[in-house]
């Protein structure tokens, strides 16, 4: 009972440290920025605290664009124009159901019948090692 009580209490002090941590001081318990009002102290929680939501650049040489929004970021970087033709080849790569295609292949050669292309191509080699033996032997 007393590990239970323990964790409980544990888990209220977590879930409410934020919010004391602004009503004793004004400022963000994880980045320590100071904030005047206690909506503007949760929207830094929940969006642009720095070190919650930390600044990301997109990763295109050249671009150096900076997102703290996550859904942002990815469509900047998806769509970015300075995104190198590499960078475009390997995404198209990536894009790629190589098991679809192995799957297709494999159908294929199922349907080729391999006896028959052998029976037909056979009598053209034996021919032609046949000329080659005789054009050896006559010289």
């Amino acid at each position: 009972m007393k590990k239970f009580l323990a964790v409980v209490f544990a888990l209220i002090f977590a879930l409410s440290a934020a919010t004391t941590a602004f009503a004793v001081a004004n400022t963000c318990p994880h980045c320590g920025q100071y904030i005047e009002t206690e909506k503007a102290f949760n929207e830094h929680l929940d969006k642009t605290c720095p070190v919650l939501h930390p600044v990301k650049t997109c990763p295109y040489e050249g671009c150096g664009a900076k997102f703290q929004d996550e859904e942002q970021y990815e469509i900047h970087v998806a769509k970015c124009p300075k995104k190198s033709d590499k960078d475009k080849f390997i995404e198209k790569i990536k894009g790629i159901d190589y098991k679809a295609i192995v799957t297709k292949v494999i159908g294929v050669v199922q349907k080729i019948d391999f006896p028959a292309i052998i029976a037909k191509i056979l009598p053209i080699i034996e021919k032609a090692v046949k000329a080659i033996v005789g054009a050896v032997k006559s010289m």
